[in-house]
């Protein structure tokens, strides 16, 4: 959405989780807090949720296999151009998640994906479409 924005943001987030055996429950909230731009343009802060269930199969010692669903949400504030609100900007989104994640020791390969389900963003100027990532981490 706004690569290069032009100023210096600040995030907020905090993640929790549970599990119980091998099923997994986890939180995740983040807030951005933006400022304005040498154009004295200011996009909208920004606040993330999102919440899935996971359930672990371990392969083996060293293997692990992670499937994993939940939703997630996006909100976004109306931008700010020379302290005015911008016409037709700000709104959120509603998406549904799966997942999957494969560790081998210390590494951890993922697919993620996240499907729009309800959406209203900049009064229905822009519409958001499906998300697919890939990750890997490693653990040290």
């Amino acid at each position: 959405f706004q690569l290069g924005t032009g100023s210096w943001d600040y995030v907020l987030g905090a993640n929790y989780g549970v599990t119980y055996r091998n099923w997994g429950l986890s939180a995740m909230v983040n807030y951005t807090i933006k400022t304005k731009n040498d154009k004295e343009y200011r996009f909208g802060n920004q606040f993330n949720y999102a919440l899935n269930a996971y359930k672990t199969y371990y392969l083996g010692t060293n293997f692990a296999l992670t499937p994993q669903a939940g939703i997630g949400g996006e909100h976004f504030e109306k931008n700010k151009e020379f302290g005015f609100e911008v016409n037709d900007t700000g709104g959120n989104a509603l998406f549904s998640r799966l997942g999957v994640e494969v560790n081998y020791r210390q590494y951890a390969l993922g697919l993620s994906s996240m499907l729009p389900v309800a959406q209203d963003l900049n009064n229905g100027k822009v519409e958001v479409k499906s998300r697919f990532s890939v990750y890997l981490n490693i653990n040290i």
